[in-house]
């Protein structure tokens, strides 16, 4: 397999982990950087509430499984909300 068909199936990977992870967390926008860290923000800004109860705008890790136990910390806090 050439370089440019191993990128092209790990982009493709990395699209299929983006698209499921936004669909389970749909209060999140979810990206990979050219870097290939793992990004995501939330969709709605937070109330002093939610960021006193632990809630942050944005999430980066080295992963999907990393951003996804992320995401799943993050929606504890809110009560499951976001």
């Amino acid at each position: 397999m050439t370089l440019d068909a191993m990128t092209h199936c790990d982009n493709a990977a990395a699209e299929r982990s983006v698209a499921g992870l936004q669909k389970r967390f749909p209060h999140w926008w979810v990206w990979v950087s050219d870097t290939g860290t793992w990004w995501a923000s939330r969709r709605a800004q937070l109330t002093s509430a939610e960021r006193e109860a632990g809630a942050v705008p944005y999430l980066r890790a080295m992963s999907a499984d990393e951003l996804a136990a992320l995401l799943a910390q993050q929606h504890a806090p809110l009560g499951g909300s976001s």
